[in-house]
């Protein structure tokens, strides 16, 4: 076959799928242009909401953070201290005979409250622990000789320096020397401070920056007269913190937070009679309806304090299953529903949440509604906190849902 003929027959053939891709119909939910269109309801009224709280839950570690947090901080009334953890393994084999200039930088991502970013005290660790599952009373599967770790009394002397905005801690190269010559014991250092109502985050090794949490030092034998350089990223850096979850829920309070981690829970009716009678008709019509898209919104509570790290806030939405689940409450009362961190801007002035499979999950019949719970995106990573409008407050503050959602098509017509 001539080249031209194939060209005319693959555009016949294309010509032909395209068409009856075109022309498909789908007689599930409309037919044509004749089927339902879809329909918004927006559910705001107080009495269409229920009992509201948040609850704080255990803190845990925050899995390759890519930040670390210094300093003392107060979230809902709770004064909370967080230090920082670094540990340096793969060093040389053997100890130099000099070692000078050794120095570890740390990049500042943020500071609250004008903390004084070199105003703290450094102390040798005096036990193993793993990046992942160290907290302020666990090493990693132990627990600390002492909440907030297991560090020599002696503090370790250093000389600091501000550039901008990289810290520059000069340690003495007896540290170094230690930490190679009793290689099993060098368990790294802990930074403490003192300060309150003020932290500094720095990036974390993990954070992808350049220079961060990195150590460096030069080095050479007596018989060299020239001087290697040894550089190397923490190869294992945390945040602990003293947070300690509370006994019971806050009633009547909408709070998110990572530290310590508070989740929220929100009753409000989802059943038939939030939908139009003229458009749903009967509980089959209920339960068959395509939901489009549900979100609820949220407005930020301005006239309390609040705290990100970013322009942005991140929550997690679940639908509880279980009526009057016990504080905290635990994955066997949350239905097994596909949720995601949901992401919105802090300018809007309101955080809107993805729930449309939660909302599906209901009016389809598969599972009861015993409320919505939402959980911080990032729970341990940070300080990151804000409170919400109750559905008692003024109208224009309460939180409301939209939901958008396509009547069942009736074949019968």
């Amino acid at each position: 076959m001539k080249k031209s003929q194939k060209l005319a027959l693959f555009a016949i053939i294309l010509s032909m799928i395209i068409l009856g891709c075109t022309t498909k119909k789908n007689p599930v939910s409309t037919s044509g242009n004749t089927g339902p269109q879809p329909h918004s309801i927006t559910i705001r009224d107080t009495a269409d909401f229920g009992n509201f709280y948040s609850y704080e839950d255990t803190t845990k570690n925050y899995a390759n953070n890519a930040i670390l947090t210094l300093g003392q901080y107060t979230v809902n009334g709770e004064p909370i201290e967080s230090r920082v953890l670094l540990r340096y393994a793969s060093l040389p084999d053997t100890v130099p005979d000099i070692i000078q200039d050794a120095t570890i930088t740390m990049l500042v991502e943020n500071n609250q409250n004008d903390y004084v970013v070199d105003d703290f005290q450094l102390f040798q660790i005096a036990q193993y622990w793993k990046e992942n599952e160290v907290t302020w009373t666990v090493s990693d599967s132990l627990e600390w000789a002492a909440p907030g770790g297991d560090f020599s009394m002696e503090p370790v002397s250093f000389t600091s320096s501000i550039d901008e905005d990289t810290l520059s801690v000069s340690l003495d190269a007896s540290v170094i020397s230690n930490w190679i010559e009793s290689d099993s014991l060098n368990f790294g250092l802990i930074f403490v401070t003192s300060q309150t109502d003020a932290f500094v985050e720095f990036a974390s090794a993990e954070s992808g920056h350049d220079h961060a949490t990195e150590l460096t030092f030069k080095y050479r034998s007596e018989a060299e007269t020239e001087f290697s350089t040894f550089t190397l990223s923490a190869t294992s850096d945390a945040s602990i913190n003293s947070s300690v979850p509370s006994e019971s829920a806050f009633d009547n309070q909408l709070l998110l937070a990572n530290l310590s981690p508070t989740s929220m829970v929100l009753n409000v009716a989802l059943d038939q009679s939030v939908f139009p009678d003229s458009i749903i008709t009967s509980i089959e019509d209920y339960n068959r309806m395509g939901i489009v898209r549900a979100e609820l919104f949220l407005h930020f509570d301005d006239s309390q304090p609040s705290y990100s790290n970013s322009n942005y806030f991140f929550a997690q939405p679940y639908l509880i299953k279980t009526a009057d689940p016990a504080i905290p409450i635990s994955t066997d009362d949350i239905a097994p529903i596909n949720s995601y961190v949901d992401t919105d801007t802090l300018n809007a002035g309101y955080f809107a949440i993805d729930i449309t499979d939660i909302v599906d999950g209901v009016t389809s019949g598969q599972f009861e509604n015993h409320g919505i719970l939402i959980k911080p995106g990032y729970p341990g990573k940070d300080f990151s906190f804000s409170h919400f409008y109750g559905p008692d407050a003024e109208e224009g503050k309460r939180p409301y849902i939209k939901i958008i959602y396509i009547p069942p098509y009736n074949f019968n017509r």
